[in-house]
């Protein structure tokens, strides 16, 4: 998918804890630490330890002026040793924000803000933020991101991972997530092997290579539907997204090489990094890839081995259902004179 990298988290430098009052705060320490349990995109993470009374303050840094216009979703990992969202015993504690310099947090017209839902039992959680309802003046060169403490019972560690804006298309991410399980993975001679598309017009680069071939597409009715999900939290509602589509995309993977020895090994690694029944990671989630048997004419015109996968993804479809929060129900009685 088109995506454009904010933070990977491998510093801690760019953040800063602040009070209201803007300054430096007693109750938030900011470091890095090892993504355990582990984490597909790898690497470090922030970790906050937030204490009881940091209620107010905020985690901040200031980006170069990021254009998120063409983005309509925000992404990061994010894991807590106490799980706050509107199922848990826990309100909500952190809330994001973002701003500009002509818009900045806070401000009169920037009302835009996400509350942050934490899985229990301390699990990692990709969370989805829509950015459609960002002020253009901010969406267009944000400056600032902060997350603010909300009030709550007694204290919370977070940990924060991989901030990203993200573009999300079915098949050009399903793709490129093959792509980048193959490519490269095998040398020969010395040489890493690269992996391509299968795309009209593209380069062909000297063999040994492993080439991936799209080749079709099927709804995966088998499945039955998929779960809605509920997101976009805020202080007065929140989002219902409906059921993403399920698709088996196909695809045939091929290997040119001068000699069976090249052949053997390239099919051998594929075969080891795939399986038969695996998980490939696609925008950040976990995907099914199997080993399929399916048989095409071109199958005929082979000169060397060749295998088949399906790969099982998703695709969003349809509007979103905004959900308002109900804080009291009143209901009224009156006496019915022809009734009695």
């Amino acid at each position: 998918m088109p995506t454009m990298l904010i933070d990977n988290f491998d510093s801690v430098a760019p953040w800063q804890a602040l009070t209201p009052a803007d300054m430096p705060s007693p109750d938030i320490t900011l470091a890095l630490d090892e993504p355990s349990p582990s984490l597909p995109v790898g690497g470090l993470s922030l970790s906050a330890g937030i204490a009881a009374t940091a209620t107010g303050h905020r985690i901040e840094r200031a980006v170069a002026a990021t254009d998120l216009t063409d983005f309509p979703e925000l992404r990061f990992w994010v894991r807590g040793d106490r799980p706050t969202d509107q199922d848990s015993a826990q309100p909500f504690r952190l809330e994001l924000r973002l701003g500009s310099a002509a818009l900045p947090i806070n401000a009169v017209g920037n009302d835009w803000h996400r509350r942050i839902p934490i899985a229990p039992a301390g699990r990692w959680t990709l969370v989805r933020l829509a950015l459609d309802d960002l002020p253009a003046t901010a969406r267009g060169a944000v400056t600032r991101i902060a997350l603010f403490v909300l009030a709550g019972d007694g204290g919370l560690n977070v940990w924060l991972d991989d901030l990203r804006a993200v573009a999300p298309a079915m098949v050009p991410d399903a793709d490129a997530a093959l792509l980048a399980a193959l490519d490269g993975g095998l040398s020969i001679g010395g040489n890493p092997v690269p992996a391509i598309l299968d795309l009209p017009g593209a380069a062909v680069p000297a063999e040994p290579w492993i080439g991936i071939v799209n080749y079709g597409a099927t709804p995966a009715d088998m499945l039955g539907g998929q779960a809605r999900r509920s997101a976009d939290y805020t202080a007065t509602g929140h989002r219902i997204y409906p059921e993403p589509e399920a698709w088996h995309l196909n695809y045939r993977i091929e290997f040119a090489a001068g000699d069976t020895a090249a052949q053997a090994a390239m099919l051998d690694f594929v075969v080891a990094r795939l399986g038969i029944y695996g998980t490939l990671d696609v925008g950040g989630l976990g995907h099914r890839i199997e080993r399929i048997r399916e048989v095409e004419r071109r199958d005929k015109q082979a000169t060397g081995p060749l295998l088949r996968y399906r790969l099982t993804v998703a695709r969003d479809r349809g509007r979103a259902i905004p959900v308002r929060s109900v804080g009291e129900v009143r209901l009224a009685t009156g006496y019915n004179e022809e009734a009695a």
